[in-house]
């Protein structure tokens, strides 16, 4: 069986890569929302797979319509 590694970031990294905030991502887990993520001990991780699918899951696609 082959295994798949899933690679993580620190909330810093995850606020650069998405251009949201630190404090957007601290809001969300107080508030229980937002994107999942881990915590082993005081550290916070979120998987790399996890901000790419919060974030093609808020895509919009505005319609082609012409006037």
């Amino acid at each position: 069986m082959v295994s798949k590694e899933t690679s993580y970031m620190t909330e810093r990294q995850a606020a650069a890569f998405t251009s949201l905030s630190v404090h957007k991502f601290r809001q969300d887990r107080f508030h229980c929302r937002g994107i999942p993520y881990v915590k082993l001990g005081r550290a916070v991780r979120y998987s790399v797979d996890d901000l790419r699918a919060y974030m093609a899951a808020h895509r919009i696609t505005p319609d082609n319509e012409s006037d």
